[in-house]
């Protein structure tokens, strides 16, 4: 059911116990081994973003997974998530440019929460660059304020939610291969904000799973690598623009 402006509500205050609990083998999951996977990367190159707040450490699991499937993950090298602080998108197009030039080929970005938001906007800024970006439970649309971060985010950013950094578009859909993936079971963002509309994305793909593990748990982690390789890009798009 939608909120009286017609946007859908919060997910329920219970589910962040669920949140809680997925919070834990988040936190260790820096140090588990890859997830054994039925996929097949063949030998993509893959950024990935991760989620507000937090940074590399916090994506081990899944970019251990992903070299394990045959994917050639990366990390996104900018410290913590914080925001679109002056100089990230920037540093970010240098370090898609590095990865493209080196593996000879476009990039899967794979973007988890705020991530998959940083995500779009770089695919609306070097698309000649990026094969597929996949965003992963990204509030990237309807009212900014369909997810339970946005006041953490506004106390840390000297912008809000709702001001949108100049020269930064996520809300139009990037002009290369787009999927949404959302989850009924997320606790911290609206599924409907990160499904978004049919129009924002080119596939929505629901995934069972709590927006912590989307990374964080075993079964997350399978979920996210299987669906990947299942969307793979079609092969006359990896050659880059010179």
């Amino acid at each position: 059911m939608a909120d009286k402006a017609g946007e859908p509500p919060l997910p329920p205050l219970w589910r962040l116990l669920t949140e809680a609990g997925a919070a834990i083998p988040l936190g260790l999951s820096p140090w588990h081994g890859p997830v054994n996977c039925q996929a097949d990367g063949k030998g993509w190159p893959v950024l990935v973003l991760p989620g507000f707040m937090t940074d590399d450490l916090s994506t081990a699991l899944l970019r251990r997974s992903l070299d394990r499937a045959g994917f050639h993950s990366y990390g996104w090298e900018q410290g913590f998530n914080l925001g679109f602080r002056p100089g990230l998108v920037e540093a970010l197009e240098q370090r898609l440019d590095s990865i493209a030039g080196r593996e000879g080929r476009k990039v899967i970005l794979l973007g988890w929460s705020l991530g998959g938001i940083v995500a779009r906007a770089l695919g609306n800024r070097l698309p000649e660059k990026i094969a597929l970006i996949v965003s992963l439970g990204s509030p990237f649309s309807g009212d900014r304020h369909r997810n339970r971060a946005w006041r953490l985010y506004n106390l840390v950013n000297e912008h809000s939610v709702d001001e949108v950094p100049e020269g930064l578009d996520f809300l139009t859909k990037p002009p290369v291969p787009t999927i949404a993936v959302w989850s009924a079971s997320d606790g911290i963002v609206a599924p409907a904000a990160a499904r978004g509309l049919g129009s924002e994305s080119d596939l929505q793909i629901e995934l069972d799973v709590t927006h912590f593990g989307y990374g964080g748990t075993a079964d997350g982690v399978r979920q996210v690598v299987e669906m990947l390789a299942a969307n793979l890009p079609a092969d006359e798009t990896a050659g880059i623009a010179v």
